[in-house]
């Protein structure tokens, strides 16, 4: 995401947004 802000605002929001999740542990080649 090249230092971009991809989420914001309380924590258990940010967890679970899918753009988070995919920027820290990527996705299957298959989605």
């Amino acid at each position: 995401n090249h230092g971009a802000l991809i989420a914001d605002g309380e924590p258990s929001a940010v967890r679970n947004d899918p753009a988070v999740i995919d920027a820290y542990l990527g996705h299957d080649e298959d989605d």
